[in-house]
């Protein structure tokens, strides 16, 4: 905090409860809003559900791999410090509809790769669904910013609550469908929540 910067743009407002439920409301009326919390819910909620479950998938046959290399596959996460920036610096050349559109994609080619029984491809199926995912987050997120008018922190806050309502809601409902309908069930369900995100995109 002491390194920052000081703020710039920010006018403090007095902490009013009726200001906060106005502003709410403003947020949840702007139909570009509400897509774009849309995305949020999808979009985590697919990737929470993938990673909940894709440690059970790899240490089952045909792959039967031990825990520790299991979690070793975790540091994908890290290619997300690449993909958040690199998608940023698209959005002025192709826009932010382009850039979310081919951050799902890669979404939905990295759930068609976990589909396969070879490792090789599973990994890279994550690699590539880590890059997709990072790269639409940081774009939705910072076109909630853009399209908010006023109050810009609670936009924020109510996409975040749509974020992780959805890491909630549907990392735990694929569960069920992991436990009883399998794999490759689960892919499907999250390839379906990915197609309906790519069809709300096209809206914006």
């Amino acid at each position: 905090l002491w390194l920052l910067p000081p703020s710039r743009h920010f006018r403090a407002q007095p902490l009013s409860l009726r200001g906060l439920l106005g502003n709410f409301a403003l947020h949840l009326g702007n139909p570009r809003l509400r897509l774009l919390f849309a995305l949020a819910f999808l979009l985590m909620g697919g990737f929470v559900a993938l990673f909940n479950y894709v440690g059970f998938r790899l240490a089952a046959a045909p792959f039967n791999l031990s825990a520790t290399v299991i979690g070793l596959l975790f540091t994908v996460y890290l290619l997300g410090i690449f993909s958040a920036g690199w998608s940023g610096r698209l959005v002025p050349r192709f826009g932010a509809r382009r850039v979310l559109l081919g951050g799902i994609a890669l979404m939905l080619l990295g759930v068609a790769l976990c589909a396969t029984p070879w490792l090789s491809a599973a990994v890279a199926g994550l690699a590539l669904f880590t890059l997709g995912f990072f790269a639409a987050h940081a774009v939705a997120s910072g076109q909630v910013g853009a399209h908010a008018q006023g109050a810009k922190a609670q936009a924020s806050a109510l996409y975040l609550c749509a974020y992780y309502l959805g890491s909630s809601l549907v990392g735990y409902g694929g569960g069920y469908v992991w436990e009883h309908a399998g794999w490759l069930a689960l892919l499907a369900v999250l390839a379906t929540l990915f197609l309906l995100a790519a069809a709300l995109v096209r809206r914006l």
